[in-house]
């Protein structure tokens, strides 16, 4: 399997990857735990219940998980078959195991 980037349709370079596997889903474990941290902060202020806290958390995860299904669910969606974090990076993937030799723009590799 190899990754492409759609603009210069070359493998993708280590920081492009780096993108593509590291930060955008840390981005959205980060925006996860914000939500933990500022409603569950909000909920403490007003109240000591810690059922509402739990709540807050439990929807907070429950978004998260949500979005990583999507996420691996987004190539059943089109003929161009890219995961979420593939249509936000700009990357392909093609498998470079077939036997005949693979030129990238024959692909349908979008550019957005």
């Amino acid at each position: 399997m190899r990754v492409y980037d759609q603009a210069s349709r070359k493998p993708a370079k280590w920081g492009h990857m780096a993108l593509r596997q590291f930060v955008l889903p840390f981005a959205g474990a980060l925006v996860s735990s914000c939500v933990i941290a500022i409603f569950g902060g909000l909920i403490n202020a007003i109240t000591t219940f810690a059922v509402l806290q739990l709540t807050v958390i439990a929807i907070a995860f429950v978004g998260f998980f949500c979005l990583l299904l999507v996420d691996a669910g987004w190539i059943l969606k089109g003929d161009s078959k890219h995961r979420l974090v593939d249509n936000v990076a700009k990357t392909g993937v093609l498998n470079g195991a077939t036997k005949r030799r693979f030129d990238p723009k024959l692909l349908n590799l979008r550019s957005y």
